[in-house]
C-alpha cells in the first residue's frame, strides 16, 4: 500500500514538472518571427520575417487570414499533427486560410540564403461579416480570387498619371508588391515601397499613382 502511495506520489509530481516546463501554445501574434505592424478593430496585420536556416516557434492561428508572399523563396510548414511540407512561392503569391473555422497549430522555417517574409492579414471577429461589396474598376484591374471573408484583385499600376478607385461598402488594404506608389485616401498620403501597406477604411475614395518608370503591382485586399 505504501509502495502504491509512493508511486502516485511520484507520478503526480511528474505530472507537475511536465505542466511547469513544457512550453506554452502561443497564437500567432506572439511568435517572436511575427511581428504587429497595424491593428484596428477589423485587421492585425503580422510582418513574418525568417532569416536564413531560422525556424518559428510552434503556434497558433485561430483567425481568418489572408497571407501574401514577399520574398521569391522556399519554406517548410510542419503542423502538429502532421508531416513537413515544403513549398515554393513568388513575389506577390497569395492564399486564403479560414483559420476561424479551422485552427492550426503549426511551425514555421526556412532554410533558403535570403530572408523569407510575407504579411498575414488576420480578420478580427469584429470585422463585418459578408457586406456586398463593389469590386474595384480600374484599367488592368483583375480579381485573383474571393473568400468567406476576403477577396483579393491585381493591378498593374502603369507608368505616370493618377488612378482613382471609387468608395467601397468594403475596408481595404493596399500592398505595394513591387514598383513604388504614392496613395492617398482621406486625409492620409503614404509614399508605399515593396512590402508596404495602407488600411482603407469603407466609404472611402482613394488615388493611387505609379512613381517608377516601369509602373508598379499593387494588391487590394478587399475585407468583408
Amino acid at each position: 500500500m505504501q509502495i502504491r502511495k509512493r508511486f502516485e506520489r511520484l507520478l503526480q509530481f511528474a505530472l507537475l514538472l511536465n505542466c511547469r516546463f513544457a512550453p506554452a501554445q502561443i497564437e500567432a501574434y506572439q511568435d517572436a518571427h511575427h511581428h504587429v505592424v497595424f491593428a484596428n478593430k477589423l485587421i492585425r496585420v503580422l510582418d513574418l520575417r525568417i532569416p536564413e536556416n531560422d525556424t518559428t516557434a510552434e503556434h497558433r492561428h485561430s483567425l481568418a487570414s489572408v497571407v501574401i508572399f514577399l520574398t521569391r523563396t522556399s519554406f517548410t510548414i510542419k503542423n502538429k499533427s502532421g508531416p513537413p511540407v515544403n513549398t515554393d512561392v513568388d513575389i506577390g503569391s497569395s492564399i486564403y486560410r479560414d483559420y476561424g473555422r479551422n485552427p492550426v497549430t503549426h511551425r514555421v522555417w526556412h532554410d533558403g540564403k535570403t530572408e523569407f517574409r510575407c504579411l498575414v492579414i488576420e480578420i478580427l471577429d469584429s470585422a463585418i461579416k459578408n457586406p456586398v461589396c463593389s469590386e474595384p474598376a480600374g484599367k488592368g484591374i483583375r480579381k485573383d480570387w474571393s473568400e468567406n471573408q476576403a477577396s483579393l484583385f491585381d493591378w498593374p499600376v502603369g507608368p505616370g498619371g493618377n488612378f482613382t478607385l471609387a468608395p467601397s461598402e468594403c475596408p481595404t488594404v493596399i500592398v505595394c508588391i513591387t514598383g513604388t506608389v504614392n496613395v492617398q485616401t482621406g486625409e492620409k498620403a503614404k509614399l508605399m515601397r515593396s512590402g508596404e501597406f495602407i488600411f482603407v477604411p469603407s466609404g472611402q475614395k482613394t488615388q493611387i499613382a505609379s512613381r517608377t518608370a516601369k509602373g508598379a503591382k499593387v494588391e487590394l485586399i478587399q475585407i468583408k
